[in-house]
């Protein structure tokens, strides 16, 4: 079915979004956009009425509301996978013309403007097991960042904002512009000195720095010591009790080493691995 048509019909978009991680183990929503052709906000708003609602109101004060609700998840995709900070406690501020969202260890930045569409997702039996988080896009539907409540006891909290802030329209279908296809890249890549390098800095107590760097928001991830695997399947899998990162070793894009960073562009979407000068 094409995506003009499932934009327009959100039981049909669900349906096939179930289809599609049944047959794919491990799919999650960003793929799933990708592989129907529609903004990922196509995906959340076809969920208004049973586990997503759609608020409306003051961005900062919304999230100054989450950063308040315990330990917290941040997430932010990039152009081959996910990095993920494990925040406690966070802290909301503004810095000039972005929201930051910040513990010690973790980072994200979002441009004040650029957040249109802000949905909170609550279901204990969701695709992917229980879902309690806020999710957020720019104007054409694209994620911005995901907000992921990790405390049981903040649930309620999490709720009582959403109803607070709740938006007169909960329309099922938006009106966003279809993504352009991307093509993967076709890479030679050798990954081998990308995971010899995390390989080797991972066994030092100098801390590394990952950061996603996009046009409208930017997360960065600092941990020392962290478990670094996955390679011989095509992906790299950076993990610590403060932060992970997923990604697809093909997807990579253009590469940019020194002896003391990786950087790793393509399209918008920036990945840079370095390591700190260091210890602190």
């Amino acid at each position: 079915m094409s995506a003009e048509t499932l934009i327009r019909d959100p039981d049909t978009l669900l349906s096939e979004w179930q289809a599609l991680t049944e047959r794919h183990h491990h799919l999650h929503q960003p793929q799933a956009a990708a592989l129907l052709g529609l903004p990922e906000a196509s995906l959340v708003a076809a969920l208004s009425g049973q586990s997503a609602t759609r608020l409306e109101g003051d961005p900062a004060e919304i999230l100054e509301r989450v950063a308040a609700m315990g330990k917290l998840i941040m997430a932010v995709s990039h152009h081959a996978g996910v990095l993920i900070g494990i925040a406690k406690p966070v802290r909301f501020q503004r810095a000039g013309q972005r929201f930051v969202l910040a513990d010690d260890h973790n980072r994200l930045e979002v441009d004040t403007d650029a957040i249109a569409y802000i949905y909170v997702l609550i279901n204990e039996k969701g695709m992917h097991g229980r879902e309690r988080h806020l999710q957020a896009f720019d104007q054409d539907g694209r994620a911005l960042f995901k907000l992921l409540v990790l405390y049981k006891r903040h649930a309620a909290d999490l709720a009582a904002l959403a109803e607070k802030y709740r938006s007169p329209d909960q329309r099922r279908s938006l009106a966003l512009p279809l993504p352009i296809p991307v093509r993967p890249p076709e890479t030679n890549l050798d990954p081998g000195p990308l995971c010899d390098d995390l390989l080797q800095w991972s066994k030092t107590e100098t801390p590394i720095l990952a950061t996603v760097e996009c046009p409208k928001v930017s997360l960065s991830c600092q941990t020392r010591q962290p478990k670094v695997y996955g390679m011989e399947d095509g992906f790299l899998h950076f993990s610590h009790a403060t932060m992970k990162l997923h990604g697809r070793l093909g997807l990579l894009g253009q590469i940019d080493r020194s002896d003391s960073s990786w950087r790793c562009r393509r399209q918008d979407s920036t990945l840079t691995f370095q390591r700190m000068a260091e210890a602190a």
